[in-house]
């Protein structure tokens, strides 16, 4: 890892603007300056980003990047190289034609909430004594010349300022040479896993460059396990977990964590639900048993239950104002008919309402399971001895006799109808979807190239619905494997008199996909990106933690992340084409479409 950094402008001054083009220009999407030179023409790195960071004072313009460590010299020098070209000769017209349009766009995306737009007035009136700063600050972004990044970037960009840190692989440069922030280990994972005689999978990966620690407890259950009549029922048992039990009760559970300096929370998807905590290292002992506490003596209160019901029918209601959400959530239904994919994490309000003790209860004990739970923990922490507290903690647990039931999949059914809804909103969004494989399938590594190779502020779609056609206010794709067989959705979100556009340049991309080869300088930039955010994924213990024991819940394999990069590497232009042809076809698509308050658009 590197990181370039230049000290920048406050948020008044007026070189902000083009300070914050530049750095969307550098780096922001496939087709950005240093993306393409650095990653995809001479492969010196495989994630590049740039920012501009502003505040009431003087900020910081941060240039960072992922690289073998024998190329970050050449990547270091390629990118002033770059640098000294824009002072010189400044930037091409087309390239600062995007970029102001991206930096705009990513900026009103964050305008959508209504949390979104608080957030956007206090930090204006905070940082600069003018709520309406956004508006101007748009104006002002719109009217940065070529001429003015030449002069930002003289003024600011100036080499003999310039800080550098590494963060470099333990033993690498010669004794004397310590980067700066210190040594990593090397890019060797200590990873242990243990099945103890209970059925409970315990799993270590030992880092001990930080005194902290990770420990998670994973189940298989969630949606997939849910009946129609009890969707829901999943969140509300994880989260009651953590809301008292015989030993504790709510507030004591808080206390002792934060006594730890740490954190805990529970986790509930569509697939499986646990429990994860944070917490500095000497305490792991302390941790365990807290963790043991919660999983095994949850009292599940009357008026806890009622508590999470609340929470969960105020969430639910969120859900289904938001046109995104609402969107995905019909596709789903209507994708999926009776598999429990069709189904939302925190179910529906009718739903929730019904949900009772017994029912939380018998849930609950039918999918806390010795063989159906793993434990892991990442970190600064013995292997031998946190295998010996666990088997203290969860060695002896019993096996009930509790046959897991079967799921019904609803995958690959023929004429599907589609589906239009309308609501009380600006904008409108049409998804279009077609089956995907399970996530033990070999196919879903072409699907996740595809899936880069479409989305992304550079991707195919971006180039051909927004750029080319200004027809979106947000689009994307996104690959949805499961246990079961998932679907892989492209959308777009824009204005209702151009859904129809949009629709016929989605379709017009897949066509695209399923009669053209795809060039082989855009195959590997796809895969690049994704080793580069598989690396960035599992920088940190938690995310590591996480994904191990989800990877070993599903069949994958706990160390299924390190065979990641291969797997990626080895995808070729004739297994996309294969995937394509048989997974993107007209008679297996869904197409969703809610109108906003402008109507249908016919």
């Amino acid at each position: 890892h590197a990181a370039l950094s230049y000290r920048s402008v406050s948020i008044n001054d007026p070189s902000l603007y083009a300070l914050d083009v530049l750095a969307t220009i550098l780096a922001s999407g496939e087709g950005s300056i240093l993306t393409k030179e650095l990653r995809d023409n001479k492969k010196l790195a495989y994630f590049i980003s740039c920012y501009n960071s502003t505040l009431r004072r003087n900020g910081l313009f941060f240039i960072s990047f992922i690289a073998e460590s024998g190329n970050v010299a050449l990547a270091i020098s390629e990118i002033l190289k770059i640098l000294e070209g824009i002072k010189k000769d400044g930037v091409a017209r087309a390239d600062l034609e995007k970029a102001k349009k991206m930096a705009a766009v990513d900026f009103l995306e964050s305008l959508q909430t209504a949390q979104g737009r608080g957030m956007d007035l206090i930090s204006s009136e905070a940082l600069t004594n003018d709520y309406n700063f956004s508006q101007k600050y748009l104006e002002r972004l719109n009217s940065v010349s070529t001429e003015d990044i030449k002069t930002a970037a003289g003024i600011y960009l100036d080499e003999s300022k310039l800080n550098v840190a590494l963060i470099m692989p333990e033993g690498f440069g010669s004794e004397n040479e310590t980067p700066v922030g210190g040594k990593m280990e090397n890019n060797v994972r200590n990873i242990t896993h243990q099945a103890l005689p209970s059925g409970v999978r315990v799993i270590i990966c030992e880092d001990h460059s930080l005194p902290i620690c990770t420990i998670s407890a994973m189940f298989l259950g969630g949606v997939r396990f849910e009946s129609k009549d009890c969707n829901g029922i999943s969140n509300l048992a994880s989260r009651l977990m953590l809301d008292g039990t015989s030993e504790r009760n709510e507030e004591e559970i808080k206390a002792a964590i934060e006594s730890l300096g740490g954190s805990i929370h529970s986790i509930s998807g569509m697939n499986s639900f646990g429990i994860t905590l944070n917490f500095a290292s000497s305490d792991w002992k302390n941790a365990l048993e807290i963790l043991s506490d919660v999983i095994k003596h949850p009292v599940f209160d009357e008026i806890k239950i009622d508590k999470e019901k609340a929470l969960a029918l105020a969430a639910i209601k969120e859900r289904d104002d938001s046109i995104v959400e609402y969107g995905l959530l019909l596709f789903r239904e209507n994708f999926f008919k009776d598999s429990p994919y069709s189904r939302p994490v925190l179910g529906h309000a009718e739903t929730v309402e019904a949900i009772n003790k017994d029912g939380i209860l018998n849930y609950y004990d039918s999918f806390t399971q010795p063989s159906l739970m793993v434990i892991t923990a990442t970190g600064d922490i013995d292997k031998e001895a946190f295998i010996a507290e666990v088997k203290k903690e969860f060695g002896s647990a019993k096996q009930a006799d509790t046959k897991l039931p079967d799921i019904p999949v609803s995958l690959n059914a023929k004429t599907r109808d589609d589906i239009k809804s309308s609501m009380e909103r600006e904008q409108s969004i049409i998804l279009i979807g077609f089956p995907a494989v399970k996530i033990t399938d070999p196919d879903r590594y072409a699907f996740e190239v595809i899936d880069s190779i479409m989305s992304g502020s550079d991707g195919r779609l971006f180039n051909n619905v927004r750029s080319r056609l200004g027809v979106s206010y947000s689009l994307g794709s996104i690959f949805m494997p499961g246990v079961d067989p998932g679907c892989h959705i492209f959308y777009v979100i824009t204005s209702a008199k151009n859904i129809s556009v949009a629709k016929d340049a989605i379709l017009k991309e897949i066509k695209r996909l399923k009669t053209e080869s795809i060039p082989e300088k855009e195959l590997d930039a796809a895969k690049r990106y994704l080793i580069a955010k598989n690396i960035t994924d599992i920088e940190e213990n938690a995310s590591i933690n996480l994904k191990m024991a989800l990877d070993e819940l599903y069949g994958l394999g706990y160390n299924n992340f390190e065979t990641y990069k291969d797997k990626i590497s080895a995808i070729t232009p004739g297994q996309i084409k294969r995937v394509i042809n048989q997974y993107f076809n007209t008679d297996d698509r869904l197409i969703v479409t809610i109108y906003g308050k402008e109507g249908n658009g016919e």
